[in-house]
């Protein structure tokens, strides 16, 4: 039986433009949808508690952020960069 991908294993070219909607909950809106277009860096792993997290720099921002992997809904490829390699989402 084939498994179907979770919406994170679409992130799989560091270097490469995407756009990442992610599911953030505020105590006066409640669960929203929020869409990330930035460059995927990479992935951080925090052993401890068992989290993957996507490391995404916005377009504009001088520093990347972490997206916990349970919380992004969906993701688009938007470009590449020249020099984008592909990694393995095998974790």
């Amino acid at each position: 039986m084939m498994t179907k991908k979770k919406p994170y294993e679409k992130l799989t070219t560091i270097g490469c433009f995407y756009e990442v909607s992610t599911l953030n909950e505020t105590p006066l809106q409640g669960i929203k949808t929020t869409v990330i277009s930035g460059e995927f860096k990479g992935w951080f792993y925090d052993e401890p508690h068992d989290y993957l997290y996507a490391i995404i720099m916005e377009r504009g921002a001088s520093s990347a952020n972490d997206y916990y992997v349970g919380d992004i809904v969906d993701v688009v490829e938007i470009g590449g960069h020249p020099n984008a390699s592909t990694i393995s989402n095998r974790f």
